[in-house]
């Protein structure tokens, strides 16, 4: 059982103390009881119980029950999530030479959900590794790599920087820009629309629907032309073409652009 130091239960204790009060677990003798009483705990799937003994085992003085407690607080197991006293308790336990402690607060570090900087957290993870954690031997290269490029500022003369900001970012604004400026291949102008779509953007739908359409996939494209229909009215007539072609197949006039898309100025981005 590792033993933590007077400075850091003080300082654990002073956080732990401010923490809302619940309902007291059975009493654990010491905190090689009050871990062992929190892992059978876990085993029959009471959180609530075994982080309470996690939290005594860390009041005891135990490394262990404070990594555990850490780990309650990052992720609500147990316990409201307080990352405050998530970072507390990481410290404490990794100070008190629990690994999987320094490798949880470097991946936080990192994530800059916890207090620290990006030398601190290799610092950490190294230790973490050189002590046998695989998992932080993994991370470590990923970490110390230096970080990409920043893209081009989105703008008329880079309409790819909208491009990208539009695939990565929920931002509608960028998806327009690319389209607006771009000039891009029939597979990214789809990727584009299928991207406006999802961000709510009803004539973006009815393109989808209409590739699909064009593709034979009947059954996607009158998916996304009522989508549209649904949400902004556009796409309605092409819906409703679509489901009297399914009664009476054998009727069925071939693929028409729709007229959202026929008066569309950009349409020739359909290609041949």
């Amino acid at each position: 059982m590792r033993v933590l130091g007077p400075v850091s239960l003080v300082l654990l204790s002073t956080l732990l103390a401010q923490a809302q009060p619940a309902a007291a677990p059975p009493p654990c003798k010491d905190a090689a009881a009050c871990v062992n009483l929190a892992v059978e705990a876990l085993k029959r799937n009471d959180v609530v119980l075994s982080t309470a003994y996690v939290k005594r085992a860390c009041e005891f003085g135990s490394a262990d029950g404070c990594a555990g407690l850490g780990k309650a607080y990052q992720t609500g197991r147990g316990t409201a999530v307080d990352l405050v006293r998530a970072e507390a308790a990481y410290r404490t336990a990794c100070q008190g030479g629990v690994m999987n402690a320094c490798h949880n607060l470097a991946l936080a570090i990192q994530n800059r959900q916890m207090h620290g900087t990006l030398d601190e957290a290799i610092e950490l993870m190294t230790r973490s590794c050189d002590r046998g954690v695989q998992a932080s031997c993994a991370e470590l290269p990923r970490m110390k790599a230096p970080p990409p490029p920043p893209l081009p500022i989105c703008s008329e003369a880079a309409p790819e920087a909208c491009f990208a900001a539009c695939m990565h970012q929920p931002d509608l604004a960028r998806c327009n820009d690319a389209r607006r400026w771009g000039s891009f291949a029939e597979a990214d102008w789809a990727k584009l629309d299928q991207r406006r779509c999802a961000l709510k953007d009803w004539y973006a739908c009815v393109e989808v629907g209409w590739r699909y359409e064009r593709d034979h996939a009947a059954a996607l494209a009158f998916k996304h032309y009522t989508m549209a229909c649904t949400g902004g009215r556009v796409g309605c007539a092409a819906a409703a073409r679509l489901k009297a072609c399914k009664a009476k197949p054998r009727k069925c006039p071939k693929p028409a652009l729709p007229a959202e898309l026929a008066d569309d100025g950009d349409a020739d981005v359909w290609g041949p």
